[in-house]
């Protein structure tokens, strides 16, 4: 992901897109990331040696992906964030997360690795649920922002998303929006999840 300021560039990303295709893993983007985030103290030196290798050596699993082709997504840039709120739902019933700081002289939270465990505001978590529930999703991580009215908006959901962060939260929310303090295994709620989806089909 990445901030497009002219049109120029706009035009460039969509001809390439509709050409011969934008790779899914950029080498020296993500070097040139992990440089400045190991800059920034907030990566070890050894993430820096690791993408430079894979920039000289790409994963063996860029060979299998395929190119984005035929297609480009734009969102608009919602100004004037310091961070944004990640929140993870678990089988609609719980519900974890933390704000993530942007990087330094970043518009971008993602791989920051700067966290906030705060308490997260009753919409965004009753939007996180009620999405949740909508889409019968069993796993998703939602990433949010405030709009420039201070209403919040969804900017990415996942269902494969990461847990550096996450295993650090201090406690849970339920439906009810009851905080559960103590330490806990989404891992098991999934579990649980599954085995009565089975047991509900036999």
């Amino acid at each position: 992901m990445f901030l497009v300021k002219a049109q120029k560039e706009c035009d460039k990303i969509i001809k390439k897109a509709f050409g011969k295709g934008i790779s899914q893993f950029n080498g020296r983007r993500a070097f040139m990331e992990n440089m400045t985030l190991f800059l920034n103290g907030s990566s070890k030196f050894s993430d820096v040696l690791k993408s430079l290798y894979r920039m000289v050596f790409p994963p063996k699993y860029t060979r299998i992906l395929s190119k984005e082709k035929d297609c480009v997504y734009f969102q608009d840039f919602i100004p004037n964030n310091d961070g944004d709120i990640r929140v993870i739902v678990i089988d609609g019933k719980f519900a974890y997360g933390m704000k993530r700081l942007n990087r330094e002289n970043d518009f971008r939270a993602s791989g920051s690795n700067n966290y906030v465990f705060e308490s997260i505001s009753k919409d965004i978590l009753e939007t996180a649920f009620r999405i949740s529930k909508k889409l019968n999703l069993q796993s998703v991580a939602f990433d949010f922002v405030r709009s420039e009215a201070g209403l919040p908006v969804v900017i990415e959901m996942s269902y494969a998303f990461g847990t550096k962060g996450s295993s650090q939260c201090k406690g849970y929310w339920t439906t009810d929006l009851v905080w559960h303090e103590g330490e806990f295994e989404p891992q098991y709620w999934l579990m649980e999840s599954l085995i009565n989806e089975l047991n509900n089909q036999t």
